[in-house]
């Protein structure tokens, strides 16, 4: 008899969604690193050098598909990730899905990551960013998605694997732990600003 080869099986599985993905990323090495990893991961990358670019990129509406989700680098050589953060949240137009945008930073102290969760970023991923947690917040990145398509919530402030800043614990508590209590004095407070 013949040997017959053993069947084709293989250990990694690809993402259930492939994502158009925009990373804003100056260092050439960073941008390589994360083209690589996002094409193992089954996800289309498009990167730009600088926060100008960037908010051009996620703004524009040539007819293509817009981005899915953006990987903002927090250090940038004209504007920093955080305003270029700003400037895509009060440019996006009424009615788009909503736009997930993840910080990538060197800076891991709890105060970079306020000040990206209140500039609008949804995560702080931590430099050097290996393949499973990058392939982790993609998931939860493609959740807000998924969540905001069928009509949810952008996210969920009661999320367990999300991180919550050390502000949001203090409102919660302030709030007799209840987190639509909570929830509804943010949005009370976020409403009234100009």
């Amino acid at each position: 008899e013949q040997p017959t080869a053993p069947p084709a099986t293989t250990t990694e599985v690809g993402p259930a969604r492939s994502l158009r993905v925009l990373l804003v990323e100056d260092n050439a090495t960073n941008r390589l690193l994360t083209e690589r990893q996002l094409a193992r991961l089954g996800h289309v990358l498009t990167s730009v050098a600088s926060g100008e670019a960037g908010i051009r990129a996620a703004l524009d509406d040539d007819g293509a598909e817009p981005f899915d989700l953006v990987l903002m680098d927090r250090h940038l050589p004209d504007i920093d990730g955080c305003e270029a953060t700003r400037c895509i949240r009060a440019g996006l137009p009424d009615g788009r899905p909503y736009l997930p945008i993840l910080a990538v930073t060197a800076d891991a102290t709890p105060e970079a990551r306020d000040t990206c969760t209140a500039a609008g970023m949804d995560e702080v991923l931590t430099k050097p960013v290996d393949l499973a947690r990058l392939s982790a917040a993609l998931d939860r990145a493609a959740g807000m998605i998924s969540r905001t398509a069928s009509g949810g919530a952008a996210r969920s402030v009661g999320d367990a694997g999300a991180w919550q800043p050390s502000a949001l614990d203090t409102i919660v508590r302030s709030s007799d732990g209840d987190m639509y209590a909570a929830a509804e004095l943010i949005s009370t407070y976020l409403g009234g600003l100009p």
